[in-house]
């Protein structure tokens, strides 16, 4: 693996436990208001933890079954690339299969399939599971 990128997942990881850890900080401290955790950039912290659930299902996914890893897929395609384009069998951009898995994703939006990503990776991982709770 390239060093860079190394670094690059690493300091993305890194980011994701810093955000959560001072979610965590402040949704257990009594003196702050429910409304103060708006300050939070929950979109930020939703995109550090789908990052570091990707960079996980990487190291987890073969022991995964099919159904799971095409449902994991299909969100990963939506986020990435948004709404799936007609299927063409001339193309052969995708395997069918994965084509219909994105396709239920269809109309979703970045952050219900980020949310969604981010769970079902962690009923994968024990470790991943550990950092959401």
């Amino acid at each position: 693996m390239d060093n860079s990128l190394l670094l690059t997942a690493s300091l993305i990881a890194a980011g994701g436990f810093i955000l959560l850890s001072r979610y965590r900080r402040l949704t257990n401290d009594p003196y702050i208001k429910p409304r103060d955790l708006d300050l939070i950039p929950k979109k930020t912290l939703v995109r550090s933890l789908f990052e570091l659930a990707a960079q996980t299902f990487k190291r987890v996914g073969k022991t995964v079954s099919a159904s799971k890893q095409l449902e994991i897929y299909g969100l990963f395609k939506q986020i990435n690339e948004g709404n799936a384009d007609e299927f063409d069998e001339h193309k052969q951009r995708t395997l069918p299969n994965k084509y219909k898995a994105w396709l239920k994703n269809k109309d979703k939006s970045e952050h219900e399939c980020m949310c969604e990503y981010i769970c079902l990776v962690a009923n994968q991982d024990k470790k991943f599971r550990k950092t959401c709770r």
